[in-house]
C-alpha cells in the first residue's frame, strides 16, 4: 500500500492596516500615508479587516485606526450606535491600507441594522 502527501505550498500574505490612537490630526490621511514605516502595520492572523473609529463630543475627537475582525468590527459598530450625546462612527474594511479618512467605507447593511435595533430598544424602554 503506498500513501503518497501533497503539500500545497501558498503564499499568504497579512492585510496592512494603519495603526494609530489619538485625535483627528494624530491619525489623519496625510500623516498616516506621508509616514508608513511608523503606522502602517501587517495584521496578526485572525484579524483579516481594517477599523476606524471616530468619535467626536464637543470639540474634542478621538480617533483610532487598528487591526480587527468581524466580530470586533460589529461590536464597534453597536457601540457607537448607542451613543447619544457624541458623534461615534466605526467602519471595517478588507483591502491593504484602508482604514484612514474617506477611503473606510461602511457597511451599510450593519449600520442599518443597528439602528433599528436602538430604535427597537428605545420604543421598548
Amino acid at each position: 500500500m503506498r500513501s503518497s502527501c501533497f503539500s500545497s505550498s501558498r503564499s499568504v500574505t497579512a492585510l496592512k492596516c494603519y495603526v494609530c490612537s489619538g485625535t483627528e490630526d494624530d491619525c489623519k490621511k496625510s500623516t498616516l500615508e506621508d509616514d508608513k514605516d511608523k503606522y502602517s502595520r501587517d495584521c496578526p492572523s485572525g484579524l483579516d479587516k481594517c477599523m476606524r473609529i471616530f468619535r467626536k463630543k464637543d470639540s474634542a475627537t478621538m480617533v483610532e485606526n487598528s487591526c480587527s475582525n468581524e466580530l470586533g468590527c460589529n461590536q464597534a459598530i453597536i457601540t457607537c450606535s448607542l451613543y447619544n450625546d457624541a458623534t461615534c462612527k466605526a467602519s471595517c474594511c478588507d483591502k491593504d491600507e484602508c482604514n484612514v479618512g474617506s477611503y473606510v467605507s461602511f457597511n451599510v447593511f450593519l449600520l442599518t441594522a443597528c439602528s433599528a435595533l436602538g430604535l427597537g430598544l428605545a420604543l421598548i424602554m
